[in-house]
């Protein structure tokens, strides 16, 4: 899916075993720059995500 968005390259090489390499496009670049920033915070926050959705079950 992301090689046919265009943010990823494939390339699979015909060897035994077979192998496949992957890259950014310039797409994926832009894309992955601030997912990495959101990925940071929420990991920096996990602790505060883990005691909504707990909050969060217990009223249901």
């Amino acid at each position: 899916q992301l090689e046919r968005d265009g943010m990823v390259n494939r390339l699979v090489r015909s060897s035994i075993p077979p192998h496949v390499d992957y890259s950014l496009t310039e797409l994926g670049t832009k894309v992955a720059q601030p997912l990495k920033a959101l990925t940071t915070i929420i990991e920096a926050e996990l602790g505060k995500v883990t005691a909504a959705q707990e909050r969060f079950d217990s009223a249901q």
